[in-house]
């Protein structure tokens, strides 16, 4: 009987052990991935600008480093799953870890521009920061996947959205989540209220990683 019980001690303690060093393992992934990521894909930092990030990190120190164009990139934050470095003072990189099965990772880099108005672009790598293809991982909305459709029988809103020359969107998400928003950004190039607010049934809609690919969440 006590061997018993020293064997499943051990073995709790053993499967404790491998799920903290699995846990530490992807905590220092994120860290690796960034040091190794290609200059082609990030060009404004080069390698020791990112060795830079992590070490002023670790000493509490803002994350502030000179880059190619001789301007300031801050790094906003790093967690496990997600960083976010603001290049400059209009263009924003965040990159975010989507686990799936069998611990296989892939990357997400959302790069946003903001001019007036923001506007995104999310490009998608594996773990060796090779491209996969954005289309079978997801499907972006269209301008149409925001609008009441039934209203656009009628001419004057018609009108307000074929005068709506700048269709620009943002992608957002959270560290710990696998949530993405897409926000169209410029609903308000439409001046009339009245149409602005009824024309749109929403101006955010949601996709959900499931391991394997963005599903967009159902409408509420």
């Amino acid at each position: 009987m006590k061997q018993f019980f020293l064997s499943l001690f051990l073995s709790l303690f053993l499967s404790l052990f491998l799920s903290l060093f699995a846990l530490s393992a992807y905590s220092a992934d994120l860290r690796q991935l960034f040091i190794d990521m290609p200059d082609s894909i990030m060009p404004l930092l080069n390698k020791n600008n990112k060795l830079d990030f992590l070490d002023y990190l670790d000493m509490d120190m803002p994350a502030v480093v000179t880059n190619s164009l001789g301007g300031k990139s801050t790094m906003k934050f790093l967690t496990d799953d997600m960083l976010s470095v603001q290049m400059s003072t209009s263009s924003e990189m965040d990159i975010k870890l989507l686990y799936g099965k069998d611990s296989l990772v892939t990357i997400a880099v959302i790069e946003t521009v903001c001019g007036g108005y923001c506007d995104s672009d999310v490009t998608f790598y594996n773990d060796k920061w090779q491209p996969l293809d954005k289309q079978k991982l997801i499907s972006m909305p269209l301008l149409d996947d925001f609008l009441e459709k039934k209203l656009m029988k009628q001419s004057e809103y018609k009108t307000a959205i074929d005068e709506m020359y700048y269709r620009l969107m943002m992608i957002e998400s959270t560290p710990g989540s696998d949530v993405f928003t897409v926000t169209l950004t410029t609903a308000d190039t439409i001046l009339d209220e009245e149409i602005r607010t009824s024309i749109f049934k929403t101006t955010s809609i949601n996709y959900r990683w499931n391991g394997k690919k963005f599903i967009r969440q159902k409408d509420r």
